[in-house]
Order: C-alpha cells, then structure tokens, then sequence
C-alpha cells in the first residue's frame, strides 16, 4: 500500500495538472457512474492528501475521497507538468533519499524541491508519456494517442485540455460533502506531511499513551498518526532503536515526541 508520501505526490500532480480546469469526469467500467456525473464539468478548486487518503474538491462544495489501498493506483498520460515555482536545479553534493520501493534517487539527477523532496523526479518529471502512480512510480510505455483508450477496470477518468488521470482498483472512491469530509479527518491522526507543530505533536503523543498496544502497531494505526506506512515505521524505529513490541503507553512523552 503507498505511504503518505506517495498519496501526497499524487495530490500535487492533480493541484498542478487539473486545480483550475473543469475536467469531464467519467466512470468507464460503471461502477462510479452517478458519482462521476455530480463531478463532470464543474471546476476543481483543490488537492490534498491527509495520510493514505486523497481529496479532490470540486466547485467549492463536493470532494471526490480516494484511499488507494493495496491494489489502487492512478495512471496519468497527456502533457503532464511540474510547477516550476517549486523546483531549484542541481542536488546537493552527496545527497540521496531513499523512495518509496527502497532505491535511491538516481545519481545526477535534474532537480529538487524547495523543501529537499525529490519525488518530483523520481516520477520522471517532467514527462509527456504515460506513468502509474501507486507503489511503484515507474514509466511506461506512451500512449499513441491523447486521450488513451480505457485500459481494464478503469474505476474513475478526469480528463481536461491537456491530461487524462485513470484510476484503477482503490479501496475507496467516493463523493462527500464538506461535513462528510470533516468526519473522516475527525477519526484520522495528524498528518506529519501537512501540519508538524506543537499542537498535532502533541494529539500524536496524546493518543499513543492511551494504547496499551506494541508501539510498532501504533505507528501503522492511522487514527493516532497519518501516513505512515512499513517503510517509514521500520526507520522510525531503527533511528529510535526502539523494540517494536514495546507498549506505547510505556514509552516516556520525550521518546514519542522525538518519533
């Protein structure tokens, strides 16, 4: 299952490629049919990820909620871009970030984010060729023409001037209101990626001494911290030198403030 960092870049592919256009939304395999039509034509006006999960508002009202669980995955195609106000060229000497699929960034490669990230190239932009974003952010083969035929289950299509994103196999994918979409934030922890202050600091260290459960399982809980997923747990823990099986409600406040 993709990592919040994963849920993340995917969220500011749609913020660069469809926020501001009114894609045609449509549901080719049938089964978001009716959701599909709420959405088509009308504006996106934002993009966010909270932890594993994925909010696309339309018109200021409606949000279309994505958890891409195990098997989801989205595939763009069309000329797809990077915001350029975000992007400095060149990497730091020396500097490697280990991704998503436990390789590292390549040597040489073009440029870095104002904030260190490099998932911006790791997905290969920017590309005009077709790519899966899930798990596994590699290239594929380029469409012949724009937009692609529907390939297998497509569960969701936006589509505007320029891009065309395919959603594929999520475990969630559905229309909400503004109160729906403050319930699901309501049971999901703080999301480290979005807001890492005081205050969310200390709800993440709050609702972990409530649990009597292996510190381990607490890291992948996500009503307690967002995002995080194996990968990140097991480094957590590593840099921590943390036995996974010791009980959260054990651990002294400085220790899960420093996680």
């Amino acid at each position: 299952m993709p990592e919040g960092h994963s849920v993340h870049r995917i969220a500011r592919q749609f913020r660069v490629n469809f926020v501001g256009t009114s894609p045609e939304v449509t549901s080719p395999q049938g089964r978001f049919a009716a959701g599909a039509a709420r959405l088509s034509g009308r504006e996106m006006t934002d993009a966010r990820a909270v932890g594993k999960q994925m909010f696309l508002e339309f018109g200021h009202a409606d949000w279309l909620r994505v958890h891409l669980g195990i098997y989801g995955a989205w595939d763009f195609s069309g000329d797809v871009r990077v915001d350029p106000a975000i992007m400095i060229h060149g990497h730091t000497p020396g500097h490697s970030k280990l991704g998503q699929t436990g390789e590292y960034a390549r040597p040489g490669a073009p440029a870095l984010d104002l904030a260190g990230e490099d998932s911006v190239t790791s997905i290969g932009a920017p590309r005009r060729t077709r790519m899966r974003m899930a798990e596994d952010d590699r290239e594929s083969a380029a469409p012949v023409t724009f937009p692609p035929d529907p390939v297998g289950q497509v569960r969701v299509r936006l589509l505007n001037d320029a891009v065309c994103a395919d959603l594929r196999g999520p475990t969630a994918c559905e229309v909400l209101t503004p109160a729906e979409v403050d319930r699901v934030l309501d049971r999901l922890g703080p999301d480290p990626a979005n807001a890492n202050t005081p205050a969310e600091r200390e709800r993440f260290v709050s609702r972990a001494l409530r649990k009597r459960t292996p510190i381990g399982l607490v890291l992948m809980d996500q009503s307690v911290v967002a995002g995080i997923g194996n990968v990140y747990r097991a480094e957590l823990l590593f840099r921590a030198e943390l036995d996974p099986h010791t009980p959260a409600n054990t651990l002294d406040r400085t220790v899960l403030e420093a996680l």
